[in-house]
């Protein structure tokens, strides 16, 4: 069994309604995307649902496997492990200039 921690912050936090989640999956392989789909938030939507989009992440987001940074495209049929921690946020678009 595969257990991994996902960790939300900013507008992310409350969308899913929650901060801190435990996702388990009896599956010896799992990608970023299987533990996205399994993360449930409060509407019954799913976090793949907020912060993805077919195969790929949201360009609004962010999202740190184990605290390292995973740059956009970010790959998620990429293979984690027990343990691992996803930290997901989101960064607003800045504007301007002069």
């Amino acid at each position: 069994m595969v257990k991994v921690i996902i960790n939300t912050y900013g507008s992310v936090n409350k969308d899913a309604g929650w901060n801190s989640q435990e996702v388990k999956l009896g599956k010896e392989k799992v990608t970023i995307e299987d533990v996205l789909r399994l993360a449930e938030l409060e509407d019954e939507r799913t976090l793949f649902d907020l912060v993805a989009e077919e195969n790929r992440l949201k360009e609004s987001y962010a999202i740190f496997l184990t605290g390292r940074l995973l740059w956009n495209p970010v790959n998620l049929k990429m293979e984690i492990k027990s343990g691992d921690q996803l930290d997901i946020l989101d960064f607003p678009f800045v504007a301007g200039g002069g």
